[in-house]
């Protein structure tokens, strides 16, 4: 289930619509962030909607505003093509910046197995972070720069990515009992003997 939602850093939601429909458009995205409070809060979302004319929008209400976005809706906007990317290597980065009612735009396209083209009104290409990548050729897995103003956005919170650190440090979860013991309608108890003895996988 999907669901628009307004979350607060803390991690609580301070509005959320599960009746609003999914398509929503740039009108009704400003409707819905309309009651929150303009210190420069940090808005993310996807190329469904993602125009410039929204960040500047955003941005004259005071929210910072970051998405992926297809180049054929910026207009003016030449960027290399996958192809041309491809030659340069992973990693490659390009950005192009243009005002727009007296408000800059930043458009940056980052390579990776394909291009990646992001539009925002706060972020820039610098500084950037390495990410680890397969390499096919090299039969492992190598740092390469990646996009800073991406890999951070909104969930899954900094607690949550802590944990699944934690996670996969540990070992394998305990082992299900085998399919005709969980479905054979039986309250299995363990079964306790005069002689001390390891436990035994059931089945």
């Amino acid at each position: 289930m999907k669901e628009w939602l307004v979350e607060e850093s803390n991690k609580f939601a301070i509005q959320n619509d599960p009746n609003k429909p999914l398509s929503l458009t740039k009108s009704e995205l400003e409707q819905f962030i309309a009651n929150s409070k303009r210190v420069w809060h940090k808005v993310y979302f996807d190329n469904w909607f993602n125009s410039p004319l929204l960040h500047v929008a955003l941005w004259k209400q005071g929210f910072c505003s970051l998405g992926t976005v297809r180049l054929n809706r910026v207009s003016g906007c030449s960027m290399p093509s996958d192809t041309q990317m491809k030659k340069s290597g992973r990693g490659t980065s390009v950005i192009q910046v243009a005002e727009m009612d007296d408000v800059e735009l930043r458009v940056v396209k980052w390579h990776d197995n394909r291009g990646v083209t992001l539009l925002s009104n706060f972020a820039a290409l610098e500084p950037q972070n390495t990410v680890k990548r397969w390499d096919s050729k090299r039969k492992k897995r190598i740092d390469i720069k990646g996009k800073s103003i991406g890999t951070k956005r909104g969930r899954p919170s900094v607690d949550v990515e802590e944990l699944y650190k934690e996670k996969a440090k540990r070992g394998p979860t305990v082992k299900i009992p085998a399919k005709p013991i969980r479905t054979d309608k039986y309250d299995h108890f363990p079964d306790f003997g005069e002689k001390k003895g390891r436990c035994k996988n059931p089945g």
